[in-house]
């Protein structure tokens, strides 16, 4: 009867042991699940903090390569270049003449102008670079006097566009207009020209008109330019 008595006695001794051993074993899990996420933590910093490093080493390091007088590479890339042009507006200072002459060479306000890699000189638009160019040019005549020899006996006036070229002694027609005026003491008559050439570096063009003392010298009215295609 003792001995029946003492059984449940020993099986309750056992408890304490078995649940000591279960704590034990949750910790460690617990312990293993912990270290997992500071593991994971610490993997997702590394990138974090290898671009916060370049961000703040490329600075500096900009500053030392100017101030060793080198430049980095991502500031040595250049501006594309402008391509060649020019528009120039008429000039108030010509050779006057009513009657019709060869090669009256017209002048232009080259320090006004919108221009960008061509050149001038004394009449002529010379060309920077070789290409198809696109060529134009407005003159407005007019004659708004009334007396008789005030260029009155006119009865046509001719606009013309060339260019001069190594080896070609005379200057080559690229574009000419010729029209007729009634027979009136005032009138106002306006030439355009336009249209694409092939030129060389070097290049000389200029603008000839039949009567240089009835070209309109206002900016709007007369004008010269070309620009590469």
């Amino acid at each position: 009867m003792d001995r029946a008595a003492e059984l449940p006695l020993q099986s309750s001794a056992f408890w304490p042991a078995r649940h000591s051993c279960r704590r034990n074993s949750q910790g460690k899990n617990f312990g293993c699940l912990l270290a997992f996420c500071l593991l994971s933590v610490f993997m997702l910093a590394l990138p974090v903090c290898y671009l916060l490093g370049r961000h703040f080493s490329e600075p500096q390091a900009c500053k030392a390569e100017e101030r060793a007088g080198r430049v980095p590479e991502f500031q040595k890339q250049t501006a594309p270049e402008r391509k060649p042009r020019a528009h120039l507006i008429v000039s108030g200072n010509q050779e006057l003449a009513c009657e019709q002459q060869e090669f009256t060479v017209l002048k232009w306000k080259y320090g006004s102008s919108l221009k960008s890699n061509m050149n001038y000189t004394n009449g002529y638009l010379v060309i920077s670079k070789s290409g198809d160019y696109f060529v134009y040019a407005q003159v407005t005549f007019r004659n708004h006097s009334l007396e008789k020899d005030n260029c009155s006996m006119v009865t046509h006036v001719t606009q013309t566009i060339s260019r001069i070229t190594s080896g070609y002694p005379r200057p080559i027609t690229l574009l000419s207009s010729r029209s007729s005026i009634e027979k009136t003491l005032t009138w106002t008559h306006a030439s355009y020209l336009g249209g694409v050439a092939k030129l060389n570096a070097n290049d000389k063009l200029l603008v000839n008109v039949s009567n240089t003392k009835l070209v309109h010298t206002e900016p709007e009215q007369t004008f010269f330019g070309a620009f590469l295609i």
